[in-house]
């Protein structure tokens, strides 16, 4: 794999261009192709895996508008050291 040195304002890119995906891992930034799942089929158990989580990042959005119902998961983010948003994406599946 190349190893190549960017122009700082395109170390902080990110996302898609076309058929390019840029992603950013750590300090180092790699470029592949945009995946096809067209072909893919999902099973039963991956499926209900994706609702399960559907379902928790929409929690996590209403959790995060409301300030009295994020609170306590800020502490416990902090505690953690992780972000709120991940902490109540966790604590919505342990309870699904």
């Amino acid at each position: 794999m190349a190893d190549i040195q960017l122009h700082a304002m395109l170390r902080s890119i990110r996302g898609k261009v076309g058929d390019v995906v840029f992603k950013k891992r750590g300090d180092k930034l790699y470029i592949s192709r945009r995946p096809d799942f067209s072909k893919r089929k999902l099973s039963a158990a991956q499926k209900e895996s994706i609702a399960r989580f559907r379902a928790a990042v929409r929690y996590a959005q209403e959790v995060l508008n409301d300030p009295e119902s994020r609170r306590p998961f800020a502490l416990a983010a902090e505690k953690n050291g992780r972000t709120v948003y991940n902490t109540i994406i966790a604590e919505h599946l342990r309870r699904a």
